[in-house]
């Protein structure tokens, strides 16, 4: 009896996902998310795990219509639109390159006015509210008393297994930042500014990456979809040039590869990005030739 109730306590205690909001004035119209992993980590102002994938959507016409993704942990849209918005924290990229569900997916609707600031810190593990706390604990404690006086003479069911950590990057697994990206984003203004890779995975030098591992490239802002062979290019140390599928997502500014078969054990996979054949909506080019490379299992 003593166990279910410590059990009990110690799920509730384990927090869950917390999305907060704090507007205030500004000279532009801003959403500014950062996500953090806990609070420890918010109070040192600390953003991350990367490959936590946020998604922002816009309320156009009664349709949400999605204005980015990405996977960078921190970042700000300037010039946005007055209006009715969705943040969704929902999907990451696992260890074994695949896009997953987040156990205890959020999303979050808000309105921004022109001349607003929206600032969002969505914490990954917080403490769930104070009532809500005492109410949950109190409550949970009765219902497992009550099932013992009614229980005791047989045996009491199984609790639940624990919960799941919301991702498994949430330990020491980082992303591979390959460039520094501009802190903003606009929507309104005459774009002049070309593309740039702000993330990449898997990370450069990573010594253990599974075999069937997808690549996955996020970019400061929306990209043509006019990729040839000479664009993006896979080249295995003993397998030599590896073909596959690419995908684009919905913002276009993210892009996944599907290799056709798994890589080889233990080689050193390179990957290459020939900025010059990248293009944002405006036609900017990234200009910048990317190379990074991994080792499989």
């Amino acid at each position: 009896m003593k166990k279910l109730i410590i059990f009990y306590l110690l799920f509730f205690l384990t927090g869950c996902t917390s999305i907060n909001l704090k507007k205030e004035k500004s000279e532009e119209t801003i959403i500014s998310l950062s996500i953090f992993a806990n609070q420890e980590e918010q109070k040192k102002a600390n953003p991350g795990p990367y490959g936590v994938l946020s998604e922002i959507y816009y309320l156009k016409d009664k349709k949400w219509e999605k204005l980015k993704t990405t996977m960078v942990p921190s970042y700000s849209l300037i010039g946005v639109k007055e209006g009715k918005y969705l943040l969704r924290v929902e999907k990451y990229i696992s260890k074994e390159g695949h896009i997953e569900d987040i156990k205890g997916k959020k999303e979050k609707i808000f309105k921004i006015r022109d001349g607003e600031r929206v600032n969002i810190n969505v914490i990954l593990k917080a403490p769930p509210p104070t009532t809500l706390l005492i109410i949950g604990v109190l409550a949970g404690v009765a219902v497992i008393w009550a099932l013992y006086e009614i229980l005791k003479e047989g045996e009491l069911p199984r609790p639940f297994p624990p919960p799941i950590e919301i991702s498994p990057l949430l330990q020491d697994f980082l992303f591979h930042i390959s460039l520094n990206y501009p802190n903003y984003y606009s929507y309104e203004k005459v774009d002049k500014i070309p593309p740039k890779l702000i993330a990449n995975y898997p990370l450069h030098k990573d010594p253990a990456v599974s075999r069937d591992t997808h690549i996955f490239l996020n970019f400061s802002e929306p990209i043509k979809e006019n990729w040839d062979e000479d664009t993006f290019q896979i080249l295995g140390e003993k397998s030599g040039v590896v073909k596959g599928k690419i995908f684009f997502n919905s913002t276009k500014d993210m892009v996944e590869f599907m290799p056709s078969t798994k890589f080889l054990s233990n080689e050193i996979i390179y990957v290459t990005l020939n900025g010059d054949n990248v293009e944002d909506l405006a036609s900017n080019k990234m200009g910048d030739k990317v190379t990074f490379y991994f080792i499989t299992k």
